[in-house]
């Protein structure tokens, strides 16, 4: 009869005895192939000797024998690679924002966003920028294909409307494609604005904009979308519900004013 002890101890020896036989077939695949075999290629050629052992289990043995592959994956020169890091640390996309949704005065935080409604045929993209003085919708902009065109066109729209904001203006967005672009950084600098990102994979950096997103897609019934409109309807419908929200739809954050109602206050508050 062998202790509860005396057990552990015995299996234990045999574990020891079977991975050093393992080990010792690597060795010979290494020797062989010239130390250049992976793990994966390495459980291979062991299935070929008869000798199963998963992936997880080798990757173990070859760590603890010193039996992994010695090239080097390095395909430039050392400098590339410290010039590639200072060059991400310079373009280090910060959180600015940080959350401070509150604004208060016009043209002093900005943030940004698309979403997309099906529409027959396709899809109807639409980027909003909204201000966080008053939640107005300050420029927005339909098309029928995501990409860098429509940031910036949206993004134009806000001088063809008269649309001032401050020097030191914060622009908040995701750290989607057409935000990261160079071009719509380029277009941010020409018009003076200093860019803030959210973090990767959390949305509630941004959780304005998704909250009128979030609105117009309840309040026109899209959320759960039965029927499918037309590109040109569901454009047109959109167009409604924006001048809608900004002015006639009352907001309880807003003191139970509209957007627009709320810039005109303080308008008058500054005369």
């Amino acid at each position: 009869k062998v202790s509860r002890a005396g057990f552990y101890k015995y299996t234990k020896t045999a574990k020891d005895n079977k991975d050093e036989q393992i080990a010792e077939e690597v060795m010979r695949i290494q020797n062989e192939f010239g130390h250049r075999v992976g793990i994966l290629k390495t459980c291979a050629l062991l299935k070929e000797r008869d000798i199963c052992v998963g992936h997880n289990k080798l990757a173990r043995i070859m760590r603890d024998y010193s039996l992994n592959p010695t090239f080097n994956r390095k395909r430039y020169p050392q400098d590339y690679y410290r010039q590639r890091k200072e060059s991400r640390k310079s373009q280090e996309r910060v959180n600015i924002l940080s959350r401070e949704f509150k604004s208060e005065r016009p043209g002093q935080k900005l943030v940004t966003d698309m979403t997309y409604v099906r529409v027959i045929g396709g899809w109807l993209y639409l980027s909003a920028i909204i201000d966080l003085f008053n939640g107005d919708v300050v420029a927005f902009r339909m098309a029928k294909r995501l990409d860098v065109d429509l940031a910036i066109q949206t993004l134009n729209t806000l001088s063809d409307n008269g649309y001032t904001h401050e020097e030191a203006c914060i622009f908040h967005s995701d750290q989607g494609f057409t935000y990261t672009h160079e071009r719509f950084i380029t277009a941010l600098e020409t018009q003076g604005l200093t860019q803030s990102f959210s973090r990767i994979g959390n949305c509630w950096d941004n959780a304005c904009v998704e909250s009128f997103f979030g609105h117009l897609k309840a309040e026109l019934g899209i959320t759960h979308q039965k029927t499918t409109w037309s590109y040109e309807v569901a454009k047109k419908t959109i167009e409604e519900y924006v001048e809608y929200y900004r002015t006639k739809r009352i907001q309880a954050r807003l003191g139970y004013r509209t957007p627009q109602q709320v810039l005109l206050d303080y308008q008058a508050s500054q005369a």
